[in-house]
């Protein structure tokens, strides 16, 4: 597991992450270029709203985005193998022109996003999505 920052604080939460977790490892910082190949070589990507998230969907990379304080269906992830976990809204939605795929989940917790991702990775070990 390697995790990304952006600032000093989201560095130093990152650290006491990666410290407490065996296996996790804080990247450098780095730039956009060296980000977007270590993604295109990720099995799957666990992330927030930021343009990295939109960064892996762009290189078809699977992944699940959590959106905690925006909604996805203004600005979601969209693409192969992309699903969104969301606090907003009132329905799922699973539109097949754009890829976007939203659960709605007022209780997001991280075994729920890691059963989301590994459906994304390993789909033919699941029934259903």
């Amino acid at each position: 597991v390697y995790l990304t920052w952006g600032n000093e604080q989201e560095k130093n939460r990152a650290e006491k992450i990666a410290a407490s977790s065996d296996g996790c490892h804080v990247l450098p910082k780095m730039g956009l270029t060296k980000v977007a190949g270590l993604l295109s070589q990720a099995s799957g990507v666990i992330g927030v709203d930021t343009g990295l998230a939109h960064l892996t969907a762009a290189l078809d990379v699977p992944a699940v985005t959590i959106y905690m304080d925006t909604s996805p269906e203004l600005t979601g992830s969209c693409g192969i193998d992309q699903f969104c976990l969301s606090q907003f809204g009132t329905k799922p939605k699973n539109d097949k022109t754009t890829g976007l795929r939203i659960q709605i989940n007022r209780n997001i917790t991280a075994p729920k996003v890691w059963e989301h991702l590994q459906k994304r990775i390993y789909p033919a070990c699941h029934t259903f999505y």
